[in-house]
């Protein structure tokens, strides 16, 4: 009922709170955003949707609902709504871009570059170099990143973060083709390394 006169009255932004704890919902053209200062964001394809999830995370275990609640028994959840969706006037307008800009995440920007890089011999998806923990001048390849061949002293400026490249291999199915990428990503940032030693 009450998700109705939501979409009735054509709320996009509500604050969720409970006594110790708040949320976001956001609706967007193409997806509805739960974001919550602890946890980051989920996005699901509806309205009721995204307010069940809220109610299942507030509850999912007694020491969850404690730390959101401050109590183990019942929990009040209270919703708050401006009729006009103007949040402007009553919060800063940083907060209002919580609610009006759909952020990404840096792996969200680097999945829609779909940009390739050229290293030596090999060419990579910046996404996958930001995967495996590919730094370039001391700093981890993200969506500023724009040299899509890099010479050989750009390389040398080069190095993989190893905890990094483990934690991604332990936590993803890793094919042979790509194992083989990792292998040549691998070898062509050691072979620049291994030329210079001999310069």
């Amino acid at each position: 009922m009450f998700v109705h006169y939501l979409k009735d009255k054509n709320i996009n932004n509500i604050l969720i709170t409970t006594e110790h704890h708040s949320f976001v919902v956001s609706v967007f053209d193409d997806v509805v955003r739960v974001t919550d200062p602890n946890f980051g964001y989920a996005d699901f394809s509806s309205l009721e949707q995204s307010l069940a999830f809220i109610e299942n995370s507030v509850s999912i275990s007694p020491d969850i609902k404690e730390i959101y609640t401050g109590k183990k028994g019942d929990v009040a959840i209270d919703m708050f709504i401006m009729e006009d969706n103007q949040w402007g006037r009553i919060i800063d307008h940083d907060a209002c871009q919580l609610t009006s800009v759909k952020h990404l995440s840096s792996v969200e920007k680097l999945r829609k570059l779909n940009m390739d890089i050229q290293l030596g011999d090999g060419v990579f998806k910046i996404i996958d170099l930001y995967n495996y923990g590919v730094f370039f001048n001391g700093k981890r390849i993200d969506e500023k990143f724009s040299i899509s061949k890099l010479s050989f002293n750009e390389l040398y400026k080069m190095t993989i973060s190893l905890d990094i490249l483990k934690k991604y291999i332990d936590t993803n199915y890793i094919t042979a083709k790509e194992h083989e990428k990792i292998k040549l990503l691998i070898n062509e940032i050691n072979k620049v390394s291994e030329q210079n030693k001999s310069l």
